[in-house]
């Protein structure tokens, strides 16, 4: 699986490298998860924030779109 995609292409005459497409899939998943009231409960249960559990769904999501793409 490549992960060196990039979404957003690093722009020649500045320091920013972009994002990778894990990242950009990853943040969309992450921003979905917490916009659903129906996984607070499960995001909550699981140590919020600081527990690890949204991102590593989102990971293995991102991870899995990526294959798709490939």
């Amino acid at each position: 699986m490549r992960d060196d995609l990039i979404a957003f292409p690093h722009k020649p005459g500045t320091d920013a490298e972009g994002m990778t497409l894990r990242d950009y899939f990853a943040a969309a998943v992450i921003q979905g998860l917490l916009a659903n009231p129906k996984l607070s409960d499960q995001i909550m249960r699981t140590g919020g924030a600081r527990g690890g559990w949204v991102e590593e769904s989102a990971s293995a999501w991102a991870d899995s779109m990526i294959e798709k793409r490939n």
